[in-house]
């Protein structure tokens, strides 16, 4: 990845409003799993869990934040997994996370809330 858009991507992560603190959950997945994310993988999984998944949920009054965050911590340790499996070595990209959210989509447990129905 460009070194510049890299720096875009981690200012973007760093400087998200986190109320549902998901950027400790990615830490706490990348140290159980020996796998760091990219920039942008970071930046995707933040933003798509907060707005596209457990803000939804709890706003709609289908999950609790609480019912949330342990269904995203297994979700999110699934999908960084399943990436892990296609990137032997190095970061995983965003371009990874997408493809493992792609192959298991059925499987997450935050679609149990059905956000996205």
């Amino acid at each position: 990845m460009d070194e510049a858009v890299a720096r875009v991507y981690d200012a973007l992560y760093k400087n998200y409003n986190d109320p549902y603190q998901l950027r400790s959950i990615l830490e706490r997945v990348q140290e159980e799993t020996h796998r760091q994310l990219r920039a942008d993988a970071r930046y995707l999984l933040l933003l798509n869990f907060s707005a596209m998944v457990i803000r939804p949920a709890e706003t709609s009054g289908k999950a609790t934040a609480e019912q949330m965050k342990q269904a995203t911590i297994d979700d999110i340790r699934t999908i960084v997994g399943i990436a892990s499996r296609d990137v032997r070595e190095g970061e995983i990209s965003g371009h990874e996370i997408i493809k493992a959210l792609t192959s298991i989509w059925t499987k997450l447990k935050t679609m149990a809330y059905h956000v996205w129905d």
